[in-house]
């Protein structure tokens, strides 16, 4: 439990879940293995093989061994709500589908287009193209490890037209982890192979997944829906030619309500969490370091209890109780996962009241609108003008106006600047509080959109 330093923001590390077997009680076990001819039933069939075979309420035990993928399987029979299609290897981590004998680029994968069917503890690597491409609903995908593939390791999208919406929808990717998939050394050099893509359907969850390495993004939930990312961690993702390289992308201008929430992004090329020009993707309790920009929203995606350590970029939002809102600059005991304490911060964030962003603008007496102060003149200022709003949009005009003559009044930014002002007259104002008086003494200078803090002197 975090005690202490910005402990009711920012995200906590939840560790994926390990492998449990499924237990439950299926109408049929099947088997496969990697040399499998059979029918499933009285001698293991192949991985291929058992696709035309299945029915709902089937478990198939994977033998353990190398699965040599040299074709599309397409499984397109489904289960139901009551009686899902499982497949689960007879031990853990032994049941591993390899693609190297297809040249790479071949769009060959492991394709899911029917319905209720969970994939439990399975590895696959090497695919020509995506590990697992995911076209149907209700589908679950647990303790997958996909690695080296040569475009994303689960994709969830419509192969004949991804602005389509077919079906897509309500699948769970959990506890799963996606490393090294790159195109860098196809024709879309590192533009498209994601650890985890989304690219179309509606309420898809993702949760508790790790995604590195990869050479265009982390997750990618593109064109999709409703969809929620949930206590993940992305970091060194982007690299090729094209890679673009962010932790998470959160939608586009077409997309509607996806969200995330407790996930942590850091080290990647660009950014940590990118809206993509979705309008309500809406981000919670997130912490993002180490990247050149570290939330890049438009202006109206809900921004809540998050943490970034690039707080001299301009962070565009609803913004509310986040690290850049004040003047402290977030350190962590380890940036590096699977350390102790990994992402938890070691200083004190600090809400205070009378917080504000600069606005360089000089002039007449104006309103600076919500969230803003600035000077009449850019130097020696003899007016300052504070509006009636702090950066978590609280009414502070009240507290302002209790200023008074011969008060100093101290402004300080998070670069070690500041300017003491003596007041010549009460601070007085309706929609914002004008200050008259006098530099005292100052130190540097503040610059568009610097967090002030203000305080008696």
């Amino acid at each position: 439990m975090r005690s202490g330093a910005f402990k009711n923001i920012g995200a906590t590390f939840v560790e994926p879940f390990p492998y449990k077997e499924n237990r439950k009680t299926f109408l049929r076990n099947l088997t496969i293995s990697p040399t499998g001819t059979g029918n499933g039933v009285s001698a293991p069939a192949s991985l291929s093989g058992i696709a035309s075979l299945l029915q709902p309420g089937d478990r198939v035990w994977m033998y353990p061994g190398v699965y040599n993928f040299t074709a599309q399987i397409d499984y397109t029979i489904s289960g139901n709500a009551l009686d899902m299609i499982l497949f689960q290897p007879m031990n853990e981590g032994t049941a591993i589908i390899d693609g190297a004998g297809v040249t790479p680029g071949v769009d060959y994968q492991m394709k899911i287009s029917g319905n209720f069917m969970e994939w439990n503890g399975v590895e696959v690597r090497n695919m020509p193209q995506k590990g697992f491409m995911i076209v149907g609903n209700d589908n679950i995908f647990r303790n997958v490890w996909t690695h080296h593939c040569n475009g994303s390791g689960i994709h969830i999208m419509n192969p004949v037209d991804n602005n389509v919406k077919t079906a897509q929808s309500r699948n769970l990717i959990t506890d799963c982890l996606a490393h090294h998939c790159s195109d860098a050394n196809l024709a879309s050099l590192g533009e498209n192979a994601d650890g985890y893509s989304v690219s179309i359907g509606d309420y898809n969850v993702l949760r508790r997944c790790i995604s590195h390495t990869n050479s265009d993004d982390g997750f990618d939930v593109w064109q999709s829906d409703y969809t929620l990312v949930d206590s993940c961690v992305s970091f060194n993702n982007g690299y090729g030619t094209n890679g673009d390289g962010n932790g998470f992308k959160l939608g586009n201008v077409n997309s509607t309500g996806n969200g995330i929430i407790n996930s942590i992004a850091y080290g990647n090329l660009s950014r940590g969490f990118d809206s993509n020009g979705s309008t309500d993707s809406w981000f919670r309790n997130c912490t993002a370091f180490n990247q050149k920009i570290a939330y890049n929203m438009t202006a109206t995606n809900p921004v809540t209890d998050c943490i970034g350590d690039t707080p001299s970029q301009t962070i565009l939002g609803v913004l509310t109780n986040n690290s850049w809102l004040s003047t402290e600059i977030p350190t962590f005991i380890s940036q590096v996962y699977g350390e102790d304490g990994f992402a938890e911060p070691t200083n004190e964030f600090s809400h205070k009241l009378l917080t504000y962003r600069f606005n360089d603008a000089t002039g007449a007496a104006s309103n600076p609108s919500n969230k803003f102060l600035r000077f009449n003149t850019a130097s020696n200022p003899t007016n300052i003008y504070i509006t009636n709003k702090n950066v978590w949009m609280e009414d502070t005009l009240a507290t302002v106006n209790t200023f008074t003559t011969g008060n100093k009044i101290l402004f300080t930014n998070n670069t070690g600047s500041y300017l003491v002002f003596t007041l010549s007259a009460p601070a007085s104002g309706a929609g914002y509080s004008t200050l008259v008086g006098t530099v005292f003494r100052s130190k540097g200078k503040f610059v568009q959109d610097d967090i002030i803090n203000v305080s008696i002197f």
